[in-house]
């Protein structure tokens, strides 16, 4: 998936816009885990990585849809209340926008992103 498709359908105008909301998503895991005032090293050993790695996710690499409902689980928020940048950017889906979506939760799984 180009990230130019990613975001014309999360509402932008393409080219930076996939950087633009792995960056959304990335601040939005640090917001959340401050807000549960659980640190980079608790949610690390909770999840088996380094604290290099949580770091990384918070700068905008995303890591695998897996691992951020880990994430979540590790910090005691919702997946939901996790993936709120992703859901809340995307109004009724046409054909088109549904199968960019699913593309979009593929790469996630496999951490291309």
């Amino acid at each position: 998936m180009r990230a130019t498709e990613i975001g014309v359908l999360m509402g932008g105008n393409g080219n930076n816009d996939w950087h633009y909301l792995a960056d959304r998503i990335g601040r939005h895991m640090a917001a959340l885990r401050r807000e549960a005032n659980v640190s980079q090293a608790t949610v690390a050993d909770r999840l088996g990585v380094t604290q290099a790695t949580v770091s990384k996710w918070e700068l905008g690499r995303l890591p695998t849809l897996r691992e951020m409902l880990r994430y979540a689980d590790a910090i005691g928020v919702s997946a939901g209340d996790l993936l709120a940048p992703i859901v809340g950017t995307v109004e009724p889906l046409d054909t088109r926008q549904r199968a960019l979506v699913r593309e979009l939760i593929g790469t996630l799984e496999v951490g291309d992103a």
